[in-house]
């Protein structure tokens, strides 16, 4: 039986771990992840500004608020384009989330259908600190056992 190529997407709203040959075992495959960070644009700006916000009627804590939403969103964008470049290129068939739920719901969002319709399973947790070896185990115990991954939807 050939299972499908699945790959996990581990991310917070700074960082994305998205992580490739996933198994169990003494044979497993070497982990090996793609990482990216967010750039975080809109909170850098006001803060290069000194503190000062763009809109000048709004407060300091609404104006941040809006700036990590902002940079939230478009760090969103950003995993989701990378992950569906590589849909198209067939580099895996099933994709798992696991992230924070503000960067959930920012990634379902920012998701084209295609997309939507490899992802399997969906974890609201943050592991994007684990260190490689922990956050395998960890990625390993969510996975569907093998055979239960249905290869079409």
């Amino acid at each position: 039986m050939v299972l499908p190529r699945v790959w996990v997407l581990v991310a917070d709203a700074r960082h994305a771990r998205i992580v490739r040959k996933i198994g169990s075992g003494a044979s497993a495959p070497e982990i090996r992840e793609l990482v990216l960070r967010a750039r975080s644009t809109a909170l850098r700006r006001i803060v290069q500004d000194g503190g000062r916000p763009d809109d000048r009627a709004a407060d300091w804590p609404e104006a941040g608020r809006k700036a990590l939403r902002e940079d939230l969103r478009a760090f969103a964008e950003d995993v989701v384009r990378v992950l569906d470049s590589h849909r198209v290129a067939g580099d895996f068939e099933r994709l798992m989330v696991v992230a924070p739920a503000d960067m959930m719901a920012a990634l379902r969002d920012a998701m084209p259908e295609p997309l939507r319709m490899v992802t399997f399973a969906e974890f609201v947790r943050d592991m994007t600190g684990l260190p490689e070896a922990k956050l395998r185990k960890a990625v390993s115990q969510l996975l569907p056992r093998p055979g239960s991954i249905v290869p079409d939807r």
